[in-house]
């Protein structure tokens, strides 16, 4: 909006110029540049700076501290820029299967504190930049900073191909030496050897850990021993279980996807 205002150029002697000021609704003495009248002299309400991000806020303008809140207090156009970072990175290998656990690690700051999370519930005590995980699930870090600012981290997820659990769709048995994955851990690409006790067409399905179906194809095979190499590259890193049905008979076995 813009509104002329003209006052006589000439007062006590004095000229005056033709300037712009602008609307400083909350008089904090920065303008809103949006709202703008020209006259020799400032109106009430009317300063010559126009820089205000958020006119009906005095604790908002260039030069106001950033806290975190959620909006841009010093209008530099970044909001909440001082948020500690939370970048998650794990110091080995995320399948524990061997090694039984992983050591995950976050950034360290002057009064920074911590709070771990495994599959998005608090981890009791745990309140340091390294947490060293024994359990499989999805872990992130709240890490919060002296004036309570927060960011919540990238996610890492621990799995353990050792372990076979049970799916809803599928019993989960031993390991047989009739059926194998290799290799396993893998980047989504392997091969399963299968010994067939008959001819005839058997039915690969692949579960994830929640029991759900996410890959199923028919195959032809004689009596002996059957080799197919799968391609799972559109499969998420995760724990997965492979079933094979052969007339009456069922086998189980789980693998791992790595990347």
């Amino acid at each position: 909006m813009l509104i002329i205002v003209i006052v006589n150029k000439k007062r006590f002697g004095k000229y005056y110029k033709l300037k712009t000021f602008y609307r400083d609704f909350d008089k904090d003495s920065y303008g809103n540049f949006r709202d703008s009248i020209h006259a020799y002299a400032p109106p009430s309400g009317y300063v010559l700076d126009n820089t205000d991000c958020k006119d009906n806020n005095a604790n908002v303008h260039p030069g106001a501290t950033e806290i975190c809140d959620g909006i841009d207090n010093n209008c530099d156009g970044r909001i909440d820029e001082n948020k500690p970072n939370a970048l998650l990175v794990a110091l080995g290998s995320l399948d524990i299967c061997k090694t039984g656990s992983v050591t995950l690690e976050t950034n360290a700051g002057p009064g920074y504190t911590y709070q771990w999370r495994r599959d998005n519930i608090p981890i009791l005590n745990t309140t340091k930049n390294r947490y060293i995980a024994t359990i499989t699930g999805n872990y992130k870090v709240v890490v919060r900073d002296s004036t309570g600012c927060s960011t919540l981290s990238n996610r890492a997820t621990v799995i353990n191909s050792c372990t076979l659990q049970n799916s809803k769709n599928s019993s989960i048995q031993s390991l047989s030496k009739d059926l194998l994955v290799y290799p396993n851990p893998s980047n989504g690409n392997i091969t399963v050897t299968y010994y067939s006790n008959s001819q005839g067409k058997i039915l690969l399905k692949i579960f994830d850990a929640g029991g759900k179906l996410v890959f199923t194809s028919s195959e032809a095979t004689t009596k002996g021993s059957f080799v197919k190499k799968l391609f799972l590259t559109d499969l998420k890193q995760g724990v997965y279980y492979l079933s094979i049905y052969n007339n009456e008979e069922e086998k189980h076995i789980g693998f791992s996807i790595v990347r």
